[in-house]
């Protein structure tokens, strides 16, 4: 009879033999690896003899296979557990159940991996269509990547493990190797088990024996298309060699497998190649894979395959990195004609994401709001269509309304706008409890001038409290609040020598009066400061409103400092002894202020120029003033070498001889 159970019984050791439940398939990124074994039985390495050849005629399909196996030393010989009698076909019709049996008799605390064994994916975290993505004809075409690269000095590939996605990404990747384990150690009950499956030569047990090979042959194999994708073509008959993965099942199955050996070989071609940094790596691996066959420990060996697809796609990773240092610039200068090329082909060809309509409707409510502040030059002028664009963007930053969405043309520009959002809020509210703290010195009584020390003191207390919630926005501060007014109160009463009563009646009547002040910011500071910032951007726009993309990289994205930074100096009320909110003006020389507004010129900047023409300004009004991409009109690169290395990266073609790009790059980050 065919019993099933369902999946929370599963579980439980006395259940597994029961449910039919196929694999689940699933993506993994991580590399995590648990789980224990009974080292009595997790042997799959018998003493080894030879190398030679395949010893059955049996081939396994490559598109299955890559090769695992391990040796020791001396010729010990092992006694292994007997298999148990093989189940009949209607008492396991599912094959993976079966195999979860198996696994689960093994030893104690081997439901986890029995799970892992039926439900991980059967490919590993690592594969060569995943690092796929790195390759430089993909990189040249990912326009998210072509947008980044004019903000970030030190932008780098690198696994992403971030935020949930990650976290679910290291969960899948930790059953995948857990099943790997359990994997190798039916390895050692089927092919070495007693009596010898040669005994049970039937369809149930060949079939048995072909399901339960269904990770390490595909482990092996993507080795070896990840390794000759790393290594020239002339060292491919080597890995062709070394990794043939039908041989090396069929020597895993023998127990001749000499997985030391192969792991040293691998160990002497990655060092020909890789970056002497990772050498180390390299020589962990080759440990770990020792230390795993020596102690006969699946868990141990699945340890040294994980580092070795580690290393694998550091390779990679160094290889990206490399190329997209030295060719920065000439992806930085090619920005405004390749990103209006790529829209423009995916909105003709009904692909695009962006709905211009709603866009241009957006500009021209921007055009009517704002054109009072234009009374005396024509609605048409090019500096007048640019401002009208930047004062409505900035009046959206400093806007109330948190629904208020850009336009879908910022969508590679969204989550900097949000974060520029989010820091010009924390300025906002950290100004408001600047101002807190003159009204509480006031009604403590303290009239006099206030050391500056007391201003920093209090603004590093502030800091400290809200820790890592700055940056995600007003409701951080309104959360905070008690937190924020107790500690404004206590730094009032110290600097005017008043022993603080702190009764609940106090300290809800000063969180009441600073919550007010943060509601009533948008009235009493937003304004002023919305007008400073502008007034920052506009300069900034006037200095650089000829510059070239790489012009606006090299004098508008800000060099990383190794120093320390200086004490915070944002408020120029920090410095001042009266404690008036007339005076609380910014510094117009404020560090973080004009980093904000060099920022937000430089996201303006090409987005006008690459938007304006299709977006926001009809072409009939000022197609010449706006200059559009028109076959006659696309921008050159700066030389002919230069447009042969596009044109290699773009096809995949390798340039010719004498070609390769050579021109120098003088930016701080290279």
């Amino acid at each position: 009879m065919d019993t099933r159970t369902s999946k929370a019984a599963r579980s439980k050791a006395a259940s597994l033999r029961a449910t039919a439940k196929p694999y689940s398939s699933r993506t993994a990124d991580g590399r995590t690896l648990d789980g224990s074994v009974d080292r009595s039985t997790s042997t799959w390495h018998v003493p080894l003899t030879t190398r030679d050849g395949p010893l059955s005629d049996e081939r396994y399909p490559t598109e299955q296979g890559s090769r695992t196996g391990a040796c020791h030393e001396g010729s010990m010989e092992f006694t292994y557990p007997s298999p148990p009698t093989p189940p009949t076909q209607c008492r396991y019709p599912d094959f993976p159940e079966e195999l979860a049996h198996m696994i689960t008799s093994m030893g104690t605390d081997q439901e986890e991996r029995a799970e892992a064994f039926r439900e991980a994916s059967q490919r590993p975290p690592i594969t060569k269509q995943s690092l796929s993505e790195l390759d430089i004809q993909n990189v040249i075409r990912n326009i998210r990547l072509r947008h980044d690269v004019n903000f970030d000095r030190d932008l780098s590939f690198r696994p992403n493990l971030d935020g949930a996605k990650g976290q679910h990404k290291r969960r899948v990747t930790e059953q995948y190797w857990k099943a790997l384990a359990a994997e190798l150690d039916l390895y050692a009950r089927l092919f070495h088990g007693t009596p010898s499956p040669r005994d049970r030569n039937n369809d149930h047990w060949m079939q048995l024996v072909q399901h339960a090979k269904c990770r390490i042959p595909i482990i092996f194999q993507t080795i070896q298309e990840v390794l000759k994708s790393l290594v020239p073509d002339r060292d491919h008959a080597r890995v062709d060699e070394h990794l043939d993965v039908a041989m090396l099942m069929q020597e895993i199955e023998r127990g001749v497998c000499d997985q030391v050996r192969l792991a040293e070989w691998m160990a002497h071609l990655l060092k020909e190649h890789c970056a002497p940094m990772r050498d180390g790596l390299v020589d962990e691996m080759v440990d770990i894979t020792r230390k795993g066959v020596r102690d006969f420990d699946s868990d141990t060996i699945v340890e040294g395959l994980r580092q070795t697809l580690a290393i694998l796609e550091a390779m990679k990773l160094d290889v990206a990195n490399h190329q997209i240092r030295n060719l920065k610039t000439l992806l930085i200068e090619d920005t405004i004609n390749f990103e209006r090329h790529y829209h423009l082909d995916r909105l003709v060809g009904n692909r695009s994401r962006v709905n211009i309509d709603s866009a241009h409707a957006w500009y021209s409510r921007a055009t009517r709001e704002f054109a009072e502040q234009f009374p005396n030059l024509p609605h048409t002028a090019p500096s007048v269509l640019l401002e009208t664009f930047i004062r409505a963007i900035v009046a959206q930053l400093f806007g109330r309304d948190n629904q208020l969405e850009f336009p879908e043309t910022f969508y590679l520009d969204h989550d900097r706008l949000q974060i520029l959002k989010a820091e010009i809020e924390d300025l906002i509210h950290m100004e408001v409890c600047m101002d807190a703290f003159g009204v509480f010195l006031r009604k403590f009584g303290y009239d006099k001038s206030v050391p500056a020390s007391a201003r920093h003191q209090l603004h590093t207390a502030l800091v400290a409290i809200m820790g890592d919630s700055m940056g995600y926005g007003s409701h951080q501060w309104v959360k905070n609040s008690e937190d924020l007014s107790l500690e404004i109160l206590r730094q009032a009463s110290l600097v005017a020598g008043q022993s603080l009563a702190c009764s609940h009646e106090t300290l809800s009547r000063a969180n009441e009066h600073l919550l007010q002040m943060f509601f009533d910011s948008y009235t009493t500071h937003s304004p002023r400061l919305e007008a400073l910032l502008l007034r920052r951007v506009l300069a900034c726009t006037d200095r650089n409103t000829t510059s070239s993309p790489i012009e606006l990289f090299n004098n508008l994205v800000p060099i990383a400092d190794s120093t320390p930074p200086p004490q915070p100096t944002h408020f120029l009320h920090l410095h001042t002894p009266d404690t008036s909110s007339s005076i609380h003006t910014l510094n117009s020389e404020t560090t973080k202020w004009q980093d904000i507004a060099n920022r937000l010129t430089h996201i303006l900047l090409l987005h006008w120029r690459t938007w304006g023409p299709i977006a926001y300004v009809q072409e009939d009004e000022t197609s010449q003033k706006l200059s559009p991409i028109t076959p006659s009109s696309r921008p050159s690169l700066h030389t002919e070498q230069d447009s042969q290395v596009l044109a290699s990266m773009q096809t995949g073609e390798p340039l010719e001889s004498g070609q390769e790009n050579q021109r120098p790059h003088q930016l701080p980050s290279q």
